[in-house]
């Protein structure tokens, strides 16, 4: 390079032998090596070095104005340079180098247009540059051993990091800063600075005192580690992309988003809570963020890719938060998310959610015997909810199953109710609700502590080879369609309740089915009948009301306007004492084939009508009325009292005449019709065949 006023440039080396100042054309305090001048002045342009040779200390610029070097080599420790003034300031058109690693140098003076800075040796920066330069850029070229420190309180206006290891310590960054740019080596921002931005393609940027950027933090090769107890400000976001990582032990005050598929994210770790203020984006499937110790986020957003809340201590989320990548909650660990957590992906939930839970989609899977959600927990259509065998999942907050899948091959307690199509199986502690319009279907073994279909709800099973059904507490109680298919069974602890509006079928087959009420056999279980009662499908298993051990309570009532209608060549038995007081006139009907197997039948209103078998002990009462149609018999005993009435139209045991009976007050009768024969045509009226 040629200098004005200079026919070249020199390279000189400091000795200091006039002075410790360096100005322009003056003091002879240089040796010029090109020349050989042993005693020469600095001229503008001229490449210098500091060493040993010379006089090793501060050498004070002192020009009233800057001094212009190609190049500035420290090949020996202690040396600072100083500006007299603000004005007296450096400008280096090439490098600065530190030679050797393990030495140091300063410079305090003010640098023009900022400069390279390169070597093994370490270098502070404390004058920052003039503030009306545009092109005030510190490029970091070092070896790993070099580090850099920005320090002083004075501004720069932008750094350019590719190797080394640069400490930002005290010194600022003008309004027109570009920010910080790291390619690679290590940035460690250990004072309150305020820039335009962070861009790290490579390397490690660390913050370790509190910090703001007025745009984004794009992290796309290295790592962003957000140091103990420090607040990280963006009014942008932080970035995390490509190859990037970050490592969270403080504060982002703002959004942090990551697209990066790294699986080494962490947030945690420091000693207080380590917290994103505003919304927390993941979207890569391979992307990775492990969550430990204590945690708050703003709003999570998990597009793709795993959140895992590990370790210790509270974790919460501020603001509705959403999960359509993977998320694990591990044992132990207590997510707090006040205005609800919606899951449309994966969730492993082993420890508890403290808040509402939205199932839209996904599956959750809880794998652990103390997952708990303490707000409502609600599965909607395309929401699946599976609790693994052997764990269990307190719905704490009640559940809604508004479609989708509830498989507890484990249990589940608190209350359920079903507002929508579900399918469902498992084990449920607590109550069950069918809510209208809604069906639910069993597909596979389901124990619950009750269950309630509303009126307008379907309870039914998926009919392929039946499924066990048990009640451990409660009454059942149907109000809407309970459907039962061949193979079902249904033992209940509590009694069977069918309201007014409810209704039961059963569609037999080959095997069976069992609807039992009284399974614990502590005489307490009546299955109490005000709606509908059918048998239908023919199937020879028929529909049993007992355990087959002839204990317990293995009673059926139909009361108010309810109906049991056994259809043609179908079978219900194992009652013990069946009561009818249904004022209906279609209150018991046996169809023809078909059996009503009881030990008892009292009967005080309505009509029962039979076309089949009544095996057992026919008792009428009060305004009871037995039709017996062609087909028909009463295999037991047959006894009126009051204004009963009967007509036998048929043949009862092996008798051949009609019998009628209009119960004459104050003689009762009982008539045996098994194996006993009338006379046909007496037309005996109310002791017939006595």
């Amino acid at each position: 390079m040629t200098i004005a006023g200079q026919a070249k440039a020199d390279d000189l080396i400091w000795t200091g032998n006039q002075s410790q100042v360096w100005d322009k054309a003056n003091t002879t305090n240089w040796n010029n090596t090109s020349g050989g001048y042993p005693s020469y002045p600095f001229l503008d342009g001229d490449a210098v070095t500091f060493d040993a040779t010379g006089a090793v200390g501060t050498v004070t610029i002192d020009e009233g104005g800057f001094v212009l070097t190609s190049n500035v080599t420290f090949d020996s420790s202690g040396y600072t340079i100083a500006g007299a003034t603000p004005s007296d300031a450096l400008t280096v058109i090439g490098s600065i180098s530190v030679t050797n690693a393990g030495d140091s140098a300063v410079i305090s003076a003010v640098l023009e247009n900022g400069a390279e800075i390169v070597g093994a040796g370490d270098l502070t920066l404390s004058g920052g540059y003039r503030t009306n330069s545009t092109a005030g850029v510190i490029t970091v070229n070092g070896a790993a051993s070099q580090t850099v420190s920005l320090t002083g309180g004075h501004f720069f206006r932008e750094i350019v990091q590719n190797s080394a290891n640069v400490v930002i310590d005290g010194a600022t960054f003008d309004s027109s800063s570009a920010g910080l740019f790291v390619n690679g080596g290590t940035m460690e921002i250990a004072s309150t600075v305020a820039v335009a931005g962070v861009t790290q393609t490579a390397g490690q940027t660390a913050v370790s005192a509190s910090s703001s950027v007025s745009g984004t933090a794009s992290v796309s090769g290295g790592s962003l580690t957000v140091n103990n107890g420090v607040n990280f400000t963006t009014t942008g976001s932080v970035d995390i992309s490509g190859t990037g990582t970050l490592t969270m032990n403080g504060t982002v005050t703002g959004d942090v988003d990551i697209t990066s598929g790294q699986t080494t994210n962490t947030i945690g770790n420091g000693t207080g809570t380590d917290r994103i203020t505003g919304t927390f984006t993941q979207n890569n499937v391979n992307s990775v963020t492990t969550v430990t110790s204590d945690s708050r986020i703003g709003t999570l957003e998990n597009t793709a890719g795993e959140i895992i809340f590990a370790g210790t201590g509270t974790h919460t989320l501020d603001n509705a938060s959403n999960n359509a990548g993977t998320m694990s909650v591990g044992s132990g660990v207590t997510v707090t998310a006040t205005n609800g957590l919606t899951n449309t992906g994966t969730l492993n939930l082993d420890g508890s959610i403290a808040g509402p839970l939205t199932l839209n989609g996904g599956n959750t899977i809880v794998n652990s015997a103390v997952a708990s959600v303490t707000g409502q927990t609600t599965v909607n259509a395309n929401g699946t909810l599976t609790v693994n065998a052997n764990q269990t999942f307190d719905a704490a907050g009640g559940m809604l199953v508004d479609g989708g899948s509830v498989v507890a091959n484990g249990t589940i307690t608190g209350n359920a109710a079903f507002s929508g199509d579900t399918d469902v199986e498992g084990i449920f502690g607590n109550g069950l609700t069918v809510q209208s319009p809604n069906t639910m279907t069993v597909t596979g073994g389901l124990t619950y502590g009750s269950l309630t279909v509303s009126d307008g709800g379907t309870f039914t099973t998926t009919g392929a080879g039946g499924v066990a059904i048990v009640g451990t507490s409660n009454t059942t109680t149907i109000n809407g369609a309970a459907i039962y298919n061949d193979g079902d069974t249904l033992d209940d602890n509590g009694g069977i309740d069918i309201g007014a509006t409810g209704s039961v079928t059963f569609n037999t087959g080959a095997t069976g089915i069992r609807f039992n009420a009284d399974d614990d056999e502590n005489n307490t279980g009546t299955i109490t009948n005000d709606g509908s009662i059918t048998v239908t499908g023919g199937g020879a298993g028929g529909v049993s009301v007992a355990n087959d051990d002839g204990a317990g309570d293995d009673n059926l009532t139909n009361q108010g306007t309810g109906t049991i209608d056994v259809q043609a060549n179908n079978t219900l038995n194992g009652i013990d004492t069946l009561t009818n007081s249904s004022t209906s006139a279609t209150a018991i009907q046996v169809g023809s084939g078909a059996t009503l197997g009881f030990a008892t039948l009292n009967s005080s209103a309505g009509t029962v009508t039979s076309a089949g078998t009544l095996d057992g002990n026919v008792a009428l009462s009060g305004a009871g009325t037995l039709v017996q149609n062609a087909g028909g018999s009463v295999d037991g005993t047959l006894s009126t009292a009051g204004s009963a009435t009967f007509d036998i139209n048929g043949t009862t045991g092996d008798a051949t005449t009609e019998v009628t009976g209009d119960g004459v007050a104050g003689l009762d009768r009982v008539l045996d019709l098994r194996g006993r024969r009338g006379r046909a045509g007496d037309g005996q009226r109310g002791y017939a065949d006595r």
